[in-house]
Parts: structure tokens; sequence; C-alpha cells
């Protein structure tokens, strides 16, 4: 049986390893030079920066086609979860004996067609094999990266890379107390001024250029529900708002970042970019004053701290380079390197390759999420198609498609205008290699799941509904399972009666809590808080939600506390909003009830938010008209305990009749 080299044991190595093992033609050696599995995700300075980092996309598409992430994984999975998903991939599918750790390859050199010798260090020893074919899936983010600035070696501070931020406790012995600039204002360079500003007693970020800053869950439509971003963006609908008008569609998600800091505004008169860092909490800690932004095309560094490009100055402890990392190949010879085009400078498009994964000049050769912005789906959708080629179920792409595909690739290295990711429409990119591989999902239009490929989210599952190795059971029943948002879109804009009795259950809730409320609330640990509560009519059916009174700490400490939020009806349900501070406008939860109700009491809705990396789970209960209790289980690296208040009202509803005839003949038992 052939044997394929397979460098790497992270996500690329490990969907290689399992599509070479499903063909069963070709035995997979899989070389990892770590004593684990994951790749970037594995370990401190591996390129994930945090231990406390979340993904960038949600566990629906950050995820193989034929394994789901437990249920009660959160949407954005943190380092150890995604770490836990990949030994149970790697466990499920038995790819743990096709690994050898502990080896790392020194030299991979062609000796023939289709023959590749590898000079290798396995435990510290020396030993060579010889190799049918070679699959590189070290990953794209190799070697953490630091620009050389001017001064910086005179410079006084201590200097540090995003690679060293690897969790809260370590940040902040780093940076308690200290003047920090973090460079860059991308994706780690905005979370860790924001997980670092609250123990650094001043922290500056650099902006080269302005971008969009996107929370991790967004609305498909104005004012609807929200949804983890990707869920919005990524789909094949020709309504996809995010093909269509991008400007729009980003400034009415994100808001104008220019609105917050005239250092993160877009130059006017010109289309803004699509550049974008998902992020949640960067905007509003520019806005409360605790992140301070410099928007600077150059930076000089001396013994002190900084000087920007123009002129002005900040006298620093500490240097952050969230400047991103470059790729190596170290164990090629120049005379292949060559061949590749490889420039390690450049961060973009480092390589040139065919669909970055073949090259003609180098039979035998192949590689796996090599391409900046590697996407679960599309790294394993280019490992089927080398495994479906090497077991011989597909042919190699002709010398003049793949001179053609690299010629495509050259273009994006030379653009006048470098894109953010080479391959930023990850449905084209991915819907493309599928059509290789013949597993796009075709199907006739009365099919059931037709509408969920057409106008839902694009995930990996899609492509085992049909063609090579398909499950299409598995894939309807992971598909189903994901939230589409525009087809929640067109359920919310056509109007039926069941969505009418939803409505006026909202409504109808939201002039109960009209009035005045007595709250005894039981923080634990924390202490105990009496006050009240008034909610008072506004405009547009709004209600305002003030709250005063006094926390009474373990300790005996007593402080006075208030609290503002404004309670809406919004599509169907109660939005509740932050009414005052920096925050005043953001969501925060929703109260909403299924649509059928069989009029028994109480009623109760249950939510989440997630504030930084923090988790509140939200429960109101409405156990009758003049009383309700709401729970919050807060957890999370920086906070952790429950809060439980009940109300009890202390003054008369106002006249709320009308709404209760308009409802009470809708949902028995309301009156």
């Amino acid at each position: 049986m052939p044997r394929v080299a397979l460098i790497g044991a992270g996500p690329s190595g490990l969907a290689a390893a399992k599509a070479l093992a499903t063909e069963g033609q070709v035995e997979p050696v899989v070389l990892e030079a770590a004593l684990n599995i994951g790749g970037m995700w594995a370990g401190e300075g591996r390129g994930a920066w945090s231990s406390d980092m979340r993904t960038n996309l949600s566990h629906h598409v950050c995820a193989f086609s034929d394994l789901s992430w437990p249920p009660s994984t959160d949407v954005f999975p943190i380092r150890r979860e995604v770490i836990k998903y990949l030994t149970t991939y790697a466990a499920e599918f038995k790819l743990l004996k096709f690994i050898h750790f502990g080896v790392s390859v020194r030299k991979v050199r062609a000796v023939g067609p289709h023959t590749w010798k590898l000079d290798m260090l396995y435990n510290g020893k020396p030993e060579t094999e010889i190799f049918d074919n070679v699959i590189v899936a070290t990953g794209f983010f190799s070697v953490p990266y630091t620009p050389e600035f001017d001064g910086l070696d005179q410079f006084q501070g201590a200097i540090y890379h995003s690679a060293h931020c690897d969790s809260a406790s370590a940040n902040r012995e780093a940076f308690a107390g200290k003047r920090v600039l973090v460079v860059g204002a991308a994706f780690s360079g905005t979370e860790i001024a924001c997980q670092i500003a609250s123990y650094a007693s001043a922290v500056t970020v650099t902006v080269r250029r302005p971008m969009w800053f996107i929370p991790r869950f967004a609305s498909a439509w104005r004012g609807g529900s929200l949804y983890p971003y990707d869920l919005v963006f990524f789909n094949r609908s020709p309504e996809n708002r995010m093909l269509r008008k991008p400007h729009l569609f980003l400034a009415e998600i994100a808001g104008d970042p220019g609105a917050v800091s005239p250092e993160l505004a877009f130059p006017a008169g010109v289309d803004p970019p699509t550049d974008m860092v998902i992020t949640d909490d960067f905007l509003s800690d520019v806005r409360r004053g605790i992140l301070r932004v410099k928007r600077t095309a150059s930076l000089r560094f001396d013994e002190r701290g900084v000087i920007f490009a123009d002129g002005t100055r900040c006298d620093l402890d500490a240097v952050v380079m969230c400047t991103g990392y470059t790729t190596t190949l170290p164990f090629f010879e120049q005379s292949v390197l060559r061949v590749l085009e490889f420039d390690p400078s450049d961060r973009l498009q480092p390589t040139l390759l065919h669909k970055q994964v073949f090259h003609p000049a180098l039979p035998g050769l192949f590689f796996v999420g090599h391409y900046r912005g590697p996407f679960f789906p599309v790294l394993e959708l280019q490992a089927r198609w080398i495994a479906g080629i090497l077991a011989g179920q597909l042919a190699l792409p002709s010398p003049e498609a793949m001179y053609a595909g690299i010629e495509e690739e050259r273009s994006i290295r030379f653009a006048n205008h470098r894109p953010q990711f080479p391959h930023a429409d990850f449905v084209r990119l991915a819907d493309g290699l599928a059509r290789e591989i013949g597993v796009l999902p075709q199907l006739p239009p009365d099919h059931p799941i037709q509408p969920f490929v057409a106008r839902g989210p694009v995930i990996a599952a899609h492509y085992r509904l049909s063609g090579s190795h398909a499950k299409p059971i598995l894939a309807e029943s992971t598909i189903r399972a994901t939230p589409a948002p525009l087809l929640d879109m067109d359920a919310a804009q056509s109007s039926s009666a069941v969505e009418c009795v939803r409505n006026s259950t909202a409504e109808w809730v939201l002039s109960t809590l009209t009035g005045l409320w007595s709250i005894d609330r039981t923080i634990d640990p924390g202490g105990q808080f009496s006050g009240t509560a008034c909610f008072t009519p506004m405009p547009e059916g709004r209600l305002r939600y003030a709250e005063t009174g006094t926390l009474c700490l373990q300790n005996g400490t007593k402080l006075e506390v208030r609290n503002g939020y404004i309670y809406a009806l919004r599509d169907g349900a109660i939005d509740v909003t932050f009414a005052e501070g920096p925050s005043a406008g953001a969501h925060f939860i929703d109260i909403a009830f299924p649509p059928a109700l069989d009029g028994a009491w109480p009623l109760q809705s249950v939510d989440r938010h997630l504030c930084r990396l923090d988790q509140y789970d939200a429960i109101f209960r409405l156990e009758n008209p003049d009383r309700y209790t709401m729970t919050y289980v807060v957890c999370g690296p920086r906070k952790g305990y429950i809060s439980h208040s009940v109300y009890t009202r202390l003054a008369l509803r106002s006249k709320i009749d009308p709404v209760v005839r308009r409802v009470g003949n809708l949902i028995p038992g309301l009156e």
C-alpha cells in the first residue's frame, strides 16, 4: 500500500488523515513534532494567543462535516473546547494509530517522480524514510512576527508578542499597573487590549488603517433577532447583503467606528473597505475611555516609549506586538521554495499554488490549510480532494488548469489594493472545491432540505448530502439543527395567527410590568440588595426601568446602587437594552415566549448574553401579574455568581384593560 507522509496533526492534518483512511487505498503516516494534537490550538505560542480566546467562527462553521459539537458547547468555543473537539474527532475516526508524536521533520527532498525522502528527528534520534507522497499540513501561522521598528532595541520596557499573552493570569502579572502599547488592532490586538485594560494603568492601541469592528452576534435584517455573525454572512442566497451591499450591511451591523473615535473614521468621499475584525467589546471600551486609539503610519521608539507619525509621543512600560505570524517551510530545499515562489515576508500570499493545494512541477506534493484564513470546511474539502486523487477515484487537475490557478493566486499577491484575506468569499471557495470533488449539493427543488441549502448558512455538512462518501441522514440532521437566519426572516415577515399570539403575549407582559416594584435580591457570592424598580412608559410603547437600592456586601459594606434599562417590543419579544452610560443602546437580553401557550402560570423566558469572556444566563419568570423573578447565572474567567431577584408589586398597574381585551381571548388564563 502506498505511504503518504502527512506533516502536522492540527485540524488540517487530522482532516487529511481521516480522508485518506476513509478511502482505504493509501496509508497515512502523520508526523507531529509536538506531543499532542491540535496545531495552533494546542498550547502556548502556537497561534491561538490565549487559553481564554474564543473562536472567531461559531461552532456551526468551525466544524467538520461528520462530527457535530456537543449540544452544551458555547456558540464561540474557547481553546480547550477546540482541543476537546479535535481529540474527539481523532478518537471517533481512529486516527491516533496513524500519528507519530515527537517527530521533527528536518528535510523533505524529491528523489524521483512521486518519491520523497524525509530526514527526521524521531524523539531526538535521526531517521530517514522514503514516501510516495507528502502532504504539508503544518498550518499557515508558524512563527510570531515582529516588524523592525526604528529604535525598538533602545526601548527599556518589556516587549511581548501576542503569542506570549497566553492567559488572563499571565496578562495580569505582566501588565497590572503598566502603561501598555498594543501594536495592531486586528483580531488578537482588539481582544488583548480589552482584556488587559481592566488592570493596566493605560492602554493605547495603534491602527494603520480603518476597518469594521463586528460583534460575534448580528442580525440578518434590520431589527431582527441576533445570530452568530457567520451564519448571517455565509450563504448562497442572491439576497446575501454581505455580497450585494457590504458597506451598508456592515454599517448596519457594526455602526460607524468613526462615531466612536475620529482615529477610527473612514476617509470621506470613498467607499470604505470591507476589512473587518471580530470583537465584542473594543468599540465599547474605546467609547468609555478605557482604551485609547491612535492611527499612525509609523512607529519610532526610544528608551522611554514611542513616537507616532505626527510627532506625538507616549511613555510606556510595555509593548505587545499583535502583528501576526509568518509562514515557514524550513524543511524544503531552495529548489522547491523557488518553484513555490515562496516569500516569507508576504503574510497574505507566501506561496503560489493551484487552489492552495497543488503545483504541477512538484508531483506528489500537496498542501492542506495552507492559506490565510483557513476554514474547517475548506481544509476538509482540500483533504478529500487529495485523498480521492491518491486513491485513484479522482483525476489530478491538468497542468494547464494548475498553472491557470497559480496565475489567479499571483494576481492576488500583486493586486494594487490587497485584500484582508486572499479568499474572503468562503462560500465560493468551498463550493469550487466541492465541485471539483463532485460533492456540491445538487437537490431537486422539492427536496425538504433544499431551502436550507439555497438560503441557509453554508456549513461543512452541506458537502455530505451527495457524492462520494455521502452521509445524507447525518448531514440533514446537522443542517436542520443549525440556525438559518434568512429562513427565520421569511417566517418572521409572514405574519400568522401563532405569531400574533406570541406578539400579544410579549405586549401583555410588557404592559403588566408598568408600575412600581420592590426588589429582594440575593447575590451568591456577593451579598443582599434591597430596593425598588419603576417601569415608566416611554414613546413607541417602550418602558424605562429604573432601579435604586442598597447592596449590603458580606463584609458589612453598604453601597448605593442604580441601574437602568429600556424594555421594548421587537420581533415578538421584549428587547432589553442598556439605558445609561457608555453602553447605552446596546442589547442585553431578550424576553421571548414560545408560540404555543397553554395559559398556565408561570410565563417563563430563558436567554443568554455573552459579555466579553463572561456568560450571563438569564431566566425571567412571571408568576402572576403582581410577582416575577429574574435570575442571572454568571460564569467566566472574570466572574462567577448567581443573582436571584424577587419583584413584588407596590403600586397598581397602569390601566391595561384594552390590551387584556385584545389578547385575553387568544391566551387563556392571562386575565
